[in-house]
């Protein structure tokens, strides 16, 4: 090609200028590129990197490797390796470009030789920077990677991606020692990403690289492919990776051995757990048996107090009912001798009428008493109305019509004044404690309102006393509430771990509280507060400079790692961070089971707090779902809600209290009305007399009658007669009822002497057994037992002795019973323990000295014997076995089958993708002219391969996944699981060689090309291996795939002509030196066909002609001593030092 034709390539308007291209890359401090910023210049174009070798053409290669693959991939200084080869592919390594190691020279003294390098760890910082740019959208993209080593030779790596054009000059320069790039970095604000993986993705999403067809894997294997001496091996090695199988057998591998120690384990102490449970349960024996003599002990010391109470309440009832019978008989005692000596009285009148028998003055004399009694009876009966009047109010629907109904009513009146009075007075001490409930339930009402109206003017949930005072403070030193952040307004918890909320609360609120001071506010602050009366409690830190390191021993697991800051944080960041991550180092558990008693510090999802030293401590005075309380976090929506609902419940509760206060009130005020009743009733009658109306209405009858059979003029004499006998009569049967009721008071005297007596002695029993309130409850708890035992029923007094003898007999029976028993599981428990013991002893010697007690050698049975046993069988059967158990079954189902499982899918998705992958580099090949003259175009056919080991592999692991999905909960099934697995890996493990060549996926399939004619579609043929084609149709073959396959990788198509987003960069590295020019000249017109960048690094020998050709840029690496150099020419001044080199 003539130089204006080169020439005429750089301005050239096609696709040769689409996509993403390198237009710059600059290193410093990379290799022997030592001390300041080496660059060469693409500007987008295919450009030859050329030198003689040793120059360090390939260490820019290897720079270029370094910005844009893992180090966990790459392929440096692959120049002579052999293809496909990966032998010296950590010949160099980036600490050796880093320190620009260069030669190495022998040191006699040690024997052995020493690299010799241009710079030391720790001195100086490497720089590498790519510059991409796309022409056709105007986008810039700038990758970068800061590199450097500490004193102790670690390496450090910080990356920049950047969407505009930078410079190591401009923006990189004058980084610091090695302790001073982060920072400085982050000062420039390059936003530096920490780790490959994340600038990976950054770099990929710039340069529109999809991540899926892994674009930076073909482009690493580019730069070391020479040729393809075989396609299914190149397809293999190049274009498919290996799909993760080796390390997932290995991960399948390590999780069943640590299955079986733990299977062993298991079996080993269910063993023991059996032999400690069979002791166990004659412990328990024991320990029941002394507990029913203990229940049989107590049930006979609570006998007496049960059948005391039993005869108070007997004897109490008793005690009412005499008092009520000597009332009454004392009062018919009265009113029979009042009787008799009226009915005396009449004798004596009608004894004088008959001697005078004067009809006339009889019934003036009648006349006379009628009028008497008139006024008698009214004042009686009106006094009876108000005395009913007043027993309404306090009994409705009493009557009083006799002297005993009345003396009963005034019986009952006075016990109802002494209950209704205590009734009264519960009444008013409960209205007083609602009534304080009430206005404590108004004051919490407004503080919460208070607190809502606070928290929707602001963010946070700092309560607002809180707030007032750092308001105030903020106020007095001139400076905004946000420049004195409470830690709880910069911290919260993280939204996957929300369910630890509650616990974190507590454990947080002080700390939260805190108000955080930058340390230029240290004297103002420390003054205010001195002076100041906050009218509250205040914390506060003050931030010096620098914070101590976060704590590099925590747990991810630990209530710090639930936490995250504010993006604002700002100044404060670094503090709170290493301050939470020592304070709250707590790691969190579900429950005590599983490692909590041995951590340090812990909590669990329910609110138990474990300190470091002794201290335990659970607050359970509010639910810990309560997020009414909570204060930390900015977003304080959920706090607001809570503030509401609480607030809702605040009001039903006080609108209950209020009905509840309405109803004691009014029924207080009947009690009081009943009472002030009873107060009236002795005022208005106090005695029967008072208000027997009655007895003077028959009087007035009788009179009435006399006076009608006197008017109608009977026998007088008769009639006084026969009056005077009535009246005798009346007379003796008075006599005797008031003898009878003088001789039933005495009677009831000698009965209610004797029923106090009685009353007294039960006292003494019941006032005893309250000495002792514990001893007391404990009495009372057996009561229900004797109610069980009594066979004769207790209904009175008289019951009373022979149902208090028949159960103390069989009381005393029981318990004799109980003591025979009790020492009878002794004696088994013991011989037992003695037993397993001496079994121990030959098995485990540190576990006998840990059970041995000498007592085990003295008669009798001690509880204190059992207790290491129990130890022991806790030890194992809540914490060993379980433990054991739960990894056992997470292992085998969760991590093992899980892994085996998920080995199969990767196997079968990874032959899946090997297909969709040949499918879509197909579509590529298709539009690829492999042959011009014929007008062919070739397709890759993936054909699976069944050899013996293939099936012998896919028979073992079928029956290891057979039914994988539903094994049965239970320890057989999972047994059966067990034993499947094992017998699938121990198959595995007797040839690895082969096993490995089964698991890789790429074996399964043996690839061909099939070339087919355009028209029509007609095969012509098909190539496979190496064997039976020419040397250029092998490397026509090799060409096409390979162009195809980069093209397609980075997603560029010969569809599409204006496609002008894609990645076009591709590095190769002495590619063309070993193939012939038919091959080398195919290629490069398929990558120029495919609008591929390349950069070209070709040493100059008797290759560079056909490169030259599509070369439109030359850079000239040359190393005169230990330094090397960087010569940017175009295509002219490229010829003339070529024509020059010619002429000398």
């Amino acid at each position: 090609m003539k130089v204006e034709e080169q020439v005429s390539l750089e301005f050239a308007p096609d696709r040769s200028t689409a996509g993403f291209r390198l237009h710059q890359f600059s290193v410093l401090n990379w290799g022997t590129f030592h001390g300041r910023v080496h660059s060469f210049h693409p500007d987008g174009r295919t450009s030859l990197l050329s030198g003689s070798n040793g120059a360090g053409k390939s260490t820019l290669a290897d720079a270029i490797l370094t910005l844009l693959i893992d180090s966990r991939k790459r392929n440096y200084n692959q120049a002579s390796a052999g293809g496909g080869e990966r032998k010296q592919r950590k010949e160099r390594s980036e600490k050796d470009y880093i320190l620009g190691t260069y030669s190495e020279e022998r040191d006699e003294d040690l024997g052995y030789g020493r690299p010799k390098q241009l710079r030391r760890a720790g001195q100086s910082v490497t720089v590498l920077l790519g510059y991409f740019y796309n022409e056709t959208y105007g986008q810039h993209v700038t990758l970068a990677q800061v590199l450097w080593l500490t004193p102790s030779k670690s390496l450090k790596r910080s990356f920049i991606v950047s969407k505009k054009k930078l410079t190591i000059e401009g923006d990189f320069s004058d980084l610091g020692n090695s302790a001073e790039v982060m920072q400085r970095l982050k000062d420039r604000a390059l936003d530096p990403i920490e780790t490959f993986t994340a600038y990976s993705q950054r770099f990929h999403e710039a340069l529109y690289l999809s991540a899926d067809r892994n674009p930076m894997d073909i482009f690493n294997q580019a730069v070391c492919i020479k040729d393809i001496s075989n396609l299914t091996n190149f397809i293999r090695e190049f274009m498919l990776d290996n799909g993760g199988a080796p390390g997932k057998l290995e991960s399948l591998r390590s999780n069943f051995e640590e299955l079986r120690r733990t299977h062993e384990r298991i079996q080993r102490e269910k063993k023991r757990l059996d032999t400690l449970n069979l002791i166990r349960s004659l412990h328990n024996s024991v320990l029941r048996q002394e507990d029913q003599v203990d229940h049989w002990n107590g049930c006979k010391s609570a006998a007496p107090l049960y059948f005391a109470e039993k005869e108070l309440e007997f004897r109490q009832a008793e005690g009412e009912r005499i008092e009520l019978e000597l009332t009454k008989a004392k009062a018919e005692e009265v009113s029979e001798g009042h009787k008799a000596d009226q009915a005396e009285e009449r004798i004596g009148q009608l004894n004088r009428d008959i001697e005078s028998s004067d009809a006339g003055r009889r019934l003036q004399e009648i006349d006379s008493k009628l009028e008497g009694l008139k006024y008698g009876i009214q004042d009686r009966q009106g006094r009876h109305g108000r005395y009913m009047k007043e027993v309404a109010k306090w009994r409705s629907g009493a009557i009083c019509q006799s002297e005993s109904e009345f003396l009963e009513l005034g019986s009952d009146a006075r016990k109802d004044m002494e209950r209704f009075t205590e009734k009264s007075k519960a009444l008013e001490s409960s209205l007083r404690k609602q009534a304080q409930e009430k206005e404590q339930l108004e004051t919490e009402q407004e503080e919460i309102s208070g607190q809502v109206r606070s928290l929707e003017e602001r963010e946070g949930k700092i309560n607002e006393k809180q707030v007032r005072i750092r308001s105030r403070i903020a106020e007095a030193l001139g400076v905004s509430q946000q420049e004195l952040p409470f830690v709880g307004e910069m911290v919260q918890v993280k939204d996957a771990e929300a369910r630890w909320t509650g616990v974190i609360e507590r454990l947080v609120h002080n700390f939260a509280l805190c108000v955080l001071v930058p340390g230029r506010m240290r004297e103002q602050m420390d003054q205010y507060v001195h002076r100041t009366n906050l009218h509250g409690r205040l914390v506060y830190h003050v931030l010096d400079n620098g914070s101590r390191s976060p704590n590099p021993l925590l747990d991810p697991n630990s209530v710090a790692s639930k936490l995250e800051l504010h993006e604002e944080a700002g100044e404060f960041e670094e503090w709170i961070a290493a301050e939470l991550s020592y304070r709250f180092d707590h790691i969190c558990y579900e429950d005590t089971k599983a490692g909590f008693h041995q951590a340090k510090t812990a909590v669990t999802v329910n609110g138990l707090i474990k300190q470091r030293g002794s201290e335990r401590r659970k607050d359970d005075r509010h639910d810990i779902n309560d997020r009414s309380r909570d204060v930390l976090g900015w977003d304080n929506s959920a706090k607001i809600e809570a503030l509401k609902e609480r607030q809702k419940t605040l009001e039903s509760k006080r609108e209950a209290l209020t009905a509840s206060i309405r109803r004691e009130e009014n029924e207080k005020a009947r009690l009081d009305a009943a009472l002030k009743a009873i107060e009236n009733l002795p005022q208005i009658a106090a005695s029967w007399q008072e208000i027997d109306y009655l007895s003077l209405a028959r009087e007035q009858e009788d009179l009435r009658i006399e006076k009608k059979e006197l008017e109608s003029g009977s026998d007088e004499l008769g009639r006084l007669r026969e009056q005077l006998k009535e009246a005798k009569k009346a007379k003796a049967e008075a006599k005797e009822k008031s003898q009878n009721a003088r001789e039933r008071l005495g009677g009831l005297s000698a009965e209610q002497k004797q029923n106090v007596e009685g009353i007294q002695l039960c006292e003494q029993i019941i006032e005893v057994a309250q000495q002792d309130e514990c001893e007391l409850q404990k009495l009372k708890e057996r009561v229900a037992v004797i109610d069980e035992l009594m066979e004769i029923p207790v209904l009175s007094l008289t019951s009373i002795n022979p149902a208090r003898n028949q159960v103390i007999a069989d009381i005393e029976g029981r318990l004799r019973r109980a003591h025979q028993k009790r020492d009878e599981a002794g004696y088994s428990a013991k011989f037992k323990m003695k037993e397993f013991v001496d079994q121990i002893k030959n098995e485990d010697s540190k576990l006998h000295d840990e059970l041995y007690s000498g007592d085990l050698q003295v008669s009798g049975y001690s509880p204190q014997l059992f207790e290491p046993f129990e130890r022991l069988r806790l030890r194992i059967e809540e914490e060993d076995l379980p433990k054991n158990e739960r990894g056992f079954k997470r292992l085998l189902q969760t991590n093992l089958i899980e892994d085996l499982s998920n080995f199969d899918g990767l196997l079968q998705e990874h032959a899946e993708t090997i297909k969709r992958r040949i499918e879509e580099l197909n579509l590529h090949l298709k539009a690829v002219d492999f042959d011009r003259h014929k007008h062919t175009y070739i397709q890759l056919v993936p054909d699976r391969v069944m050899d013996e080991h293939q099936r012998w592999f896919r028979q073992h692991r079928e029956y290891a996944l057979q039914d994988i999905a539903h094994i049965e909960d239970s320890d057989e099934a999972r047994e059966e699981r067990f034993n499947r697995v094992k017998s699938f890996l121990d198959q595995l493990a007797v040839d690895e060689k082969r096993t490995q060549r089964v698991i890789d996926v790429r074996n399964w399939f043996e690839f061909r090309a099939d070339e087919f004619y355009r028209d029509g579609n007609r095969y012509d043929q098909s190539y496979s291996g190496a064997s039976g084609k020419s040397g250029g149709e092998k490397n026509r073959l090799a060409s096409t795939i390979l162009a195809t396959a980069i093209a397609y990788q980075y997603g560029i198509s010969l569809n599409n002509e204006r496609q002008t987003e894609t990645f076009r960069l591709v590095v190769v590295d002495e590619m063309f030196s070993k193939t012939d020019d038919e091959f080398s000249t195919y290629l490069l017109e398929l990558f120029k066909q495919f609008s591929l960048q390349l950069i070209i690094v070709q040493p100059l020998d008797s290759k560079v002609h056909l490169v030259q050709k599509y070369a439109e840029r030359y850079h000239i690496v040359t190393r005169p001593k230990e330094y090397s150099n960087i010569h940017n020419l175009d295509v002219r001044e490229y010829e003339k030092l070529m024509g020059e080199v010619a002429e000398s």
